[in-house]
């Protein structure tokens, strides 16, 4: 309403363009930075993965990084400029997060170290995955 002609529907007045890139802007780092934060806290239980495991994204900081490069002219590191307001984003998504860890064939799938570790993490509470090697 701010910008809207009063008579003409659809056009609006100068200064629209920059008063909606900065809201798209706020949307989209609030919606990486709420990501990031729900990823870390565990906000869901079963614990998915932020990002697709055929990605060329797996952290937060990839995604902050090719924004800036393909939408904010000379802006450089975005992240180094947003930890200034407190803004930081931590998640990292790993192989071992990726790794299905479901058993289809008891004989076989038992055989798997990463399984196995998976198994005793549930039953004892230890983080165990975090020391493992994956080729």
């Amino acid at each position: 309403a701010e910008f809207a002609h009063p008579t003409v529907p659809h056009s609006y007045r100068e200064g629209h363009q920059d008063a909606l890139n900065k809201f798209i802007l706020k949307k989209f780092l609030e919606l990486v930075y709420f990501l990031d934060q729900a990823k870390e806290s565990r906000l869901i239980q079963h614990n998915p993965c932020l990002f697709c495991p055929d990605s060329k994204f797996k952290t937060s900081q990839s995604v902050l990084a090719n924004f800036s490069r393909d939408f904010l002219a000379g802006e450089g590191d975005i992240t180094k400029h947003l930890a200034y307001f407190g803004y930081k984003v931590q998640h990292k998504q790993t192989t071992l997060d990726e790794f299905d860890y479901a058993v289809t064939n008891v004989s076989a799938d038992l055989r798997c170290g990463l399984r196995l570790s998976k198994v005793a993490e549930i039953m004892t509470g230890a983080n165990i995955s975090g020391s493992l090697r994956v080729p």
